[in-house]
């Protein structure tokens, strides 16, 4: 690991010294926002578009029921559209601020400065995102704004994204780069805050039975699409608190949003 880890070192003082803090985070942001969101979420797509004869993993809901063509393109379309916007807005942070929103130090962080940063910026993106949420759900936000991302009442990758561009910013810009931000975070557990929180919601989306992450589910998530209440979170920290936690669908069909 040595020579790896002496490379990686040696590269990114390099990097550190050849260009600007703000162009090694405006370039690098750029490539993780769309590099983690892209990559996997097409390869699951491949797989929907293969369909039921040709994929051994189990859906969660029926094959009948998921999106068709046209509603898949729409949500690609929409997601570019979302992830430009984060581009445009962090162009204008960078140029109103004249500085880097996350530290570019010409050394990269620690071990342990990566772990509990880390740590710590997904229990903060959960209380933010939760409360953002469930805000979303009040009758006059969701028919005005929210709704739109509950089009896939059967979600699959492409609808992770899917959403207003005020949901966008409120829901999934904040929660994630306010974090690391507030810890004063380097550049580079942000990029890992910021890949983690993307995989994180296009596995919730997938609408595919894969293996539980740490007992986390993608049928929890998949319900929430489905009956448009409960499971509000990310991680399902805040559920448990607030009691929204659910599990069992029965449990949704008859609870109240």
């Amino acid at each position: 690991m040595e020579p790896i880890t002496e490379s990686l070192t040696q590269g990114w003082s390099h990097l550190a010294h050849t260009y600007s803090p703000r162009t090694i985070e405006f370039v690098g942001s750029g490539a993780v926002l769309f590099g983690a969101f892209w990559i996997p979420s097409l390869a699951l797509t491949t797989l929907d578009l293969l369909g039921p004869d040709r994929v051994s993993w189990r859906k969660i809901q029926p094959w009948a029921k998921q999106p068709k063509a046209a509603a898949m393109k729409k949500g690609l379309l929409n997601c570019l559209e979302n992830q430009f916007l984060t581009s445009l807005i962090h162009l204008a942070l960078l140029g109103a601020t004249g500085h880097s929103l996350w530290r570019v130090d010409s050394t990269l962080p620690s071990l342990r400065e990566i772990t509990k940063q880390l740590f710590l910026s997904s229990i903060i993106q959960e209380i933010i995102f939760y409360h953002a949420h469930r805000a979303l759900h009040h009758p006059y936000f969701y028919r005005k704004i929210h709704k739109k991302h509950h089009e896939f009442t059967t979600p699959v990758a492409l609808a992770a994204l899917y959403c207003h561009p005020v949901e966008y910013v409120l829901s999934n810009i904040l929660p994630v780069a306010l974090p690391p931000y507030i810890l004063g975070s380097h550049v580079v557990v942000f990029w890992m805050h910021l890949a983690s929180a993307l995989l994180l919601a296009i596995v919730a989306h997938c609408g595919y039975e894969l293996p539980s992450i740490s007992k986390w589910k993608m049928t929890v998530h998949d319900m929430h699409h489905e009956f448009s209440k409960g499971n509000f979170g990310t991680i399902g920290l805040c559920d448990v608190l607030y009691g929204t936690r659910a599990t069992d669908p029965k449990a949704l069909r008859v609870s109240p949003k």
